[in-house]
């Protein structure tokens, strides 16, 4: 095998870069580790600029982690974004002019994100795309690029997660972001319409919640319940996943979800990685990570379209709230056979050591 190495940022603590170090971790164990003179490199998307050119500088191949690309559907609050006036106006003009047009999303987010990424990746050898949604999303930049889809894993961590007493339906969701699409106000929503129209004892915890850095779309209502009804329950953000994280995971029934087009949300691997069952929607890559270890709600998201509400808009497709509701029955009439299915996810492919080894894989051939 070639020799390697890895660099992670131990500073950054989101759910992506989590699996990142306790990724890189793992792989400076290996055979064919070494700190300095390697032939490849796995860098995640978010290391430095100047890291990827360094490494570009000294020869080095560079295999470069890809989750997201961002694809924000033109509109007035996305270009309300851009500090140049000139820029903005000339961009405030068009849209004004051509409407919500693919190649006016496709500059926008050039403009505001995406050029510097795509330079990073244009610097790579390889390139491992979290799931197939991810690969969908970025392979019209690089359709030549030697590539492969390789899930975020977890160490499975066996009997921490028992079902709780009944009376009470305890869920949980992790939320580590200001992004609208992560659907937090839905949620909100969700369960004040158990408690208000079908006077069903479900209960909320918020894990990672800092009211300072709210989505824009949560309203001063959904604040003011997230921090004063009795069946929402908030909890500050963790330093890591070893102080009483993972434990305050373990204390519910299952994880529910409603983000939108995430191509591999860590905090859904964290949960699983616990006992939990997911309850979803079939939206980004979640699908593809949870498999049958839960319930997928299917939606009518626009799976042809590239760009889609995100940070800005918020025409997200609707969530039926009976329908998750009757999901979450289903998992919890058969939880012994749903919390079997997750242990068997992580068997097949969630293992970190299994990701490992599948990373490596990438740097054997031309």
């Amino acid at each position: 095998m070639p020799s390697f190495s890895c660099f992670a940022e131990p500073g950054r603590l989101s759910g992506g870069n989590r699996f990142w170090n306790h990724l890189c971790q793992l792989l400076r164990a290996q055979p064919g580790y070494e700190s300095d003179n390697y032939e490849y490199i796995f860098l995640n998307i978010s290391a430095p600029f100047s890291k990827f050119i360094a490494e570009c500088l000294r020869g080095k191949k560079i295999v470069v982690r890809l989750d997201g690309i961002y694809h924000e559907k033109i509109c007035a609050r996305a270009i309300g974004r851009i500090g140049n006036p000139v820029i903005r106006a000339v961009f405030s003009i068009l849209f004004n002019r051509l409407g919500p047009r693919h190649s006016l999303s496709l500059l926008l987010n050039l403009y505001l994100h995406n050029a510097k990424l795509l330079v990073k990746v244009a610097m790579a050898r390889r390139i491992i795309y979290q799931s197939d949604f991810s690969r969908r999303m970025w392979e019209m930049y690089f359709p030549r690029k030697r590539s492969h889809v390789v899930l975020n894993g977890e160490r499975f961590r066996p009997g921490l997660s028992q079902q709780q007493a009944p009376g009470v339906i305890r869920l949980v969701t992790t939320y580590d972001g200001y992004r609208p699409a992560k659907r937090l106000a839905d949620l909100i929503h969700f369960v004040r319409w158990c408690h208000e129209e079908k006077n069903r004892p479900v209960h909320l915890t918020i894990l990672g919640f800092q009211r300072n850095r709210h989505p824009i779309n949560l309203s001063l209502t959904d604040l003011d319940h997230i921090e004063n009804a009795p069946y929402i329950h908030a909890v500050p953000p963790f330093k890591n996943t070893e102080d009483g994280f993972l434990q305050q995971l373990a204390a519910h029934d299952l994880y529910l979800t409603f983000t939108f087009r995430d191509n591999c949300p860590n905090a859904v691997v964290e949960a699983m990685s616990v006992g939990l069952p997911i309850v979803a929607l079939q939206s980004g890559g979640v699908a593809q990570l949870v498999g049958d270890a839960g319930e997928i709600l299917p939606t009518d998201e626009d799976l042809a379209a590239h760009f889609s509400a995100f940070d800005f808009s918020f025409d997200f497709p609707p969530v039926d709230h009976a329908r998750v509701l009757q999901a979450i029955d289903r998992v919890l009439e058969n939880y012994p056979a749903y919390q079997n299915r997750v242990r068997q996810r992580f068997e097949d492919e969630l293992d970190l050591d299994q990701v490992a080894r599948s990373y490596l894989s990438m740097l054997n051939g031309p």
